[in-house]
């Protein structure tokens, strides 16, 4: 048996004994010689056991070990258990072993047997290393990051298909082999050689892992991203004996921001914050700019100061004193000292739009930053005042380009916001028109002319230019919360929402923008987070400038059924002698919506009696309002005639092809009123084919109360829950 299995011959047998394993054996002995001459049988084999020292090139580096050893284990066996040899029936059923009886610890032991801990550590090197280069290639090549992920779940997948082949194969001298067969017994690899990779190559790989997870080279198409500079800007503070000369210092802080944002390696923030600490850990900003401003007569005192943050270090500071003519001069100024301290490289580009003075004339430069403060008080009257000052400054200087955009602005807020003429929207869109002509680098051009779009209803135009003034200057907060708004209008309000946020960011004590964020939440049917955002811009806004907060808040108390409180806010919103027709309307939609049809007849009344464009004014409702209220009171002739002009009006404006909603929105609500079911469906449908979205009015409004229970009308507002609650999950990470 031993010569028939193992490579030695067994000499001496006699001829009967041959012819008998012939015949069981089915075959003849083939005999190996030893060709290979070693002293002893028992030592172990050494790195010197070489096969050039063999003649016949064998692969077993000592056969007379390897035989030895052989037959020792064979007499054990067969000493053991004589029977053994006898039940073997099958020349080719594998050998008995003591590995294959299940011990309680055969488990482990067949881990150790079969080096799987060192195939499954192997694997892991590989696979992090391919996942390495992977990740490379990736960003070398600018493929997807998704490659990656894919990537690593197919590594991942295939482990346990490489542990099951780690437990069923070997590799030996005649390629893999099933480690519980015959030629694994006589398998001569060390166990570095059975599992390929798992030798002393691992050591490198691991070595090379850490420097590709570690050590990552840049890319060599893209150069290496060095850190941007930032800073915040706190508003310079106003020191003149004169308070109303405060808009110089305020204006001066804009100025300065508007020409450091020209410089593209600088990130610059403002901040109403004094509070050096508060500013590092929520700007994450690197230094900090500050100053002071003081007119004496026609004299200014400036001064500046940078300061290094987090260490609260002074490391520059200058102080300015200029006649009012030449103020123009320090904004660029200051903002080329910074670059230079912060060491900014300045291009041609940025230094020529440094340099560019807006106009040269001192006192038409006064008379621009006197309207824009005067802009800002978002009154009727101060908007006049805007208007004149932005005029008296183009008078001095007629390619003022700052202040033909001030100018569009101005105008454009006289219908939409003051109730005021129809034909001052054409005003705005010719004054926007002239600031873009007149400087195409300019944002608030691009933001006035806007203006002028939106104030018409064309809000897809407005979002046009509106883009292309936030990309002329990303921290033009007005822009920003424009193009927000314009979203919101359009009904994409998780981009609103980002936009206005942004806004609020830049600009954080201006109460506008959250305005705009209490009212996207009222759309998206968030009632307690809108209330909330309206609540912080009347804290921001004393003076009640933005009066339709009140009747935005008014709906949401009314949404959640606290009718009384959303009264009290009348008594804010107007004087008993007002003779605003906006403010005068939007008390009598809150008592409209709070059911008060007694206050609600009174306040329509009063804003149409001081409406002199009602008739034609399409952003007006007060007529629809006092029409139902008539209606059914049952005074059908005065009702007909508000209702029927105020349709006349709308349906006009939707054969012009308009893509606002406000119009179809108005027309089924007035067919509503009417009793005509038909119709108000038509209008319903195609108001929110314009992006109609705010259902609360359907819910809520008394405009839809005898249809707020037919199936149909129902079936319609239900679509655009599910549409509103989409874009609801989508906000709430912003």
């Amino acid at each position: 048996m031993a010569s028939r299995i193992l490579p030695v011959q067994i000499h001496e047998l006699s001829s009967e004994d041959q012819d008998l394993f012939d015949r069981e054996n089915g075959g003849p002995l083939r005999a190996i010689p030893l060709v290979f001459k070693s002293q002893g049988v028992n030592r172990p084999l050494t790195p010197s056991d070489s096969r050039a020292e063999n003649t016949n090139k064998t692969l077993y580096r000592d056969q007379i070990n390897k035989t030895a050893n052989a037959v020792e284990e064979i007499l054990s066996v067969l000493t053991a258990k004589p029977q053994a040899a006898s039940q073997q029936k099958d020349k080719n059923e594998p050998r008995p072993s003591s590995s294959l009886r299940k011990t309680p610890n055969w488990f482990w032991s067949e881990l150790l047997r079969r080096n799987i801990f060192r195939a499954a550590f192997s694997y892991l090197v590989l696979a992090l290393a391919a996942l390495q280069l992977i990740r490379l290639l990736v960003s070398w090549i600018g493929l997807s990051d998704q490659l990656t992920i894919l990537a690593s779940w197919i590594l991942g997948l295939f482990f346990p298909v490489a542990m099951t082949m780690a437990w069923l194969y070997e590799m030996s001298p005649g390629g893999f082999i099933r480690i519980d067969s015959q030629e694994s017994a006589g398998n001569p690899y060390l166990p570095s050689q059975k599992k390929p990779f798992t030798g002393g190559l691992i050591a490198v790989l691991v070595i090379l892992i850490i420097v590709l997870f570690f050590v990552k080279p840049p890319s060599p198409n893209k150069p290496v991203a060095l850190p941007q500079k930032s800073i915040a800007v706190i508003p310079f503070e106003n020191r003149s004996e004169d308070p109303k000369d405060a808009y110089l210092a305020e204006a001066l802080t804009n100025e300065i921001i508007n020409r450091l944002t020209v410089l593209s390696d600088l990130r610059v923030y403002k901040t109403n914050s004094r509070n050096y600490d508060t500013i590092a850990m929520t700007l994450d900003v690197l230094t900090l700019l500050t100053g002071t401003v003081q007119r004496t007569g026609d004299t200014v005192l400036i001064t500046a100061q940078l300061v290094e943050l987090p260490k609260k270090n002074n490391i520059w500071g200058k102080t300015f004193t200029k006649r009012t003519r030449d103020m123009m001069a320090i904004r660029s100024d200051v903002a080329e000292r910074i670059a230079d301290v912060l060491k900014i490289k300045i291009t041609e580009v940025e230094q020529g739009r440094l340099n560019h003075r807006p106009t040269e004339n001192a006192t038409a430069y006064e008379y621009y930053l006197r309207g824009r403060k005067l802009y800002e008080y978002q009154k009727n009257d101060s908007n006049d005042l805007a208007i004149q000052k932005f005029k008296d400054a183009i008078a001095l200087d007629h390619e003022y380009a700052s202040a033909w955009a001030g100018l569009a602005d101005a105008y454009g807020q006289m219908g939409p916001r003051y109730g005021r003429e129809l034909f001052w929207a054409d005003s705005s869109l010719s004054a926007g028109k002239r600031a873009v002509l007149l400087d195409t680098t300019l944002s608030d051009a691009f933001k006035g002319l806007a203006h002028a779009y939106a104030s018409m209803n064309r809000y897809d135009t407005a979002a046009i230019l509106l883009r292309k003034a936030v990309q002329l200057d990303p921290n033009n907060a007005k822009a920003v919360g424009n193009l927000g708004t314009d979203c919101m209008l359009n009904g994409d309000l998780t981009e609103a929402l980002r936009w206005e946020k942004k806004a609020v960011w830049l600009d954080r004590k201006n109460p506008i923008p959250y305005h705009i964020v209490g009212w996207i939440y009222r759309w998206l049917g968030d009632l307690p987070q809108a209330e909330t955002w309206f609540k912080k811009s009347m804290e921001l806004d004393p003076n009640v400038s933005i009066w339709d907060n009140y009747e935005l808040l008014a709906y949401c108390l009314v949404g959640q059924g606290r009718s009384g409180e959303a009264m009290e806010l009348i008594q804010t919103v107007v004087s008993p002698d007002s003779t605003d027709s906006r403010r005068l309307e939007t008390a009598g939609l809150i008592a409209h919506f709070a059911g008060d049809k007694v206050q609600a007849k009174n306040y329509f009344q009063r804003s149409i009696d001081h409406n002199p464009s009602f008739k034609d004014d399409l952003i007006t409702v007060s007529p629809i309002g006092l029409g139902q209220i008539l209606l059914e009171e049952g005074n059908k002739v005065d009702a007909e005639m508000y209702l029927a002009r105020t349709l006349e009006v709308n349906l006009r404006e939707l054969q012009k092809n308009t893509l606002d909603d406000d119009p179809a929105f108005y027309v089924s609500a007035i067919y509503a009123i009417k009793g005509n079911r038909q119709e108000s469906l038509i209008y319903l449908k195609k108001a929110i084919e314009f992006k109609w979205i705010d259902y609360a009015k359907f819910v809520d409004g008394p405009w839809f109360a005898r249809y707020r229970n037919d199936p149909e009308f129902l079936a319609i507002i239900d679509g655009l829950r599910k549409k509103i609650e989409v874009m609801r999950v989508q906000a709430e990470g912003l």
